[in-house]
């Protein structure tokens, strides 16, 4: 269980860097991975990664489960709640199929397809250790202007504040913020986009 408005507004930004029609299927979706007491909620369309960590309370998944953009869609369309909703959502498998999951918010039910596939390891990808600055990176403007308004409802403060940092072996450039903890108090540590000029 977690509160909606935060399982919402994290699956929102995870969900903008997401693949909808890509010819690897995998990536056409995102990725629910759920350890322990956590859900980390990644998406990836192979030039960027958005990747947000919430905490769990009481849900009996494990493993990895990459749900449809289509099903991604239909909850982002279908649940709007405001910051002071006070309901819960309930993730667990679904009834009807093996591989599918059930999501129930207040009054709300759906199902959220599966796809097959496994995720890339996209923690390979993104750089380890601390940023190493480059004079000049060059970054798809669209990528970048994405990652500033999917990080703006998550960013603490009245600034909207963003960390960027840069790595000068694959000029990889780094967006990240601390979620606003009097808002968003399931989120866990940070949100980050990774943007690319490879694809992964």
């Amino acid at each position: 269980m977690l509160p909606t408005f935060d399982f919402i507004t994290a699956l929102k930004f995870a969900s903008h860097a997401m693949a909808t029609n890509d010819v690897r299927y995998y990536l056409n979706g995102v990725l629910f991975r759920f350890v322990g007491d956590t859900l980390l909620l990644t998406g990836s369309d192979g030039h960027r990664i958005a990747k947000v960590r919430l905490n769990l309370k009481g849900c009996p998944l494990s493993g990895d489960y990459i749900v449809k953009c289509d099903s991604v869609k239909d909850v982002l369309q279908t649940i709007k709640p405001k910051q002071s909703d006070t309901s819960q959502v309930k993730l667990e498998k679904a009834p009807g199929g093996p591989d599918d999951l059930m999501l129930t918010a207040g009054a709300f039910m759906l199902v959220l397809e599966v796809q097959d596939g496994r995720y890339p390891d996209f923690e390979r990808a993104t750089p380890n250790g601390d940023p190493q600055g480059c004079p000049t990176i060059g970054i798809n403007a669209d990528y970048l202007a994405d990652a500033a308004r999917a990080l703006k409802p998550l960013s603490h403060g009245k600034y909207k504040a963003l960390t960027i940092d840069t790595w000068t072996a694959n000029q990889c450039m780094r967006l990240r913020c601390k979620p606003d903890a009097r808002g968003l108090t399931a989120i866990d540590g940070e949100a980050v986009v990774h943007i690319m000029p490879m694809r992964v």
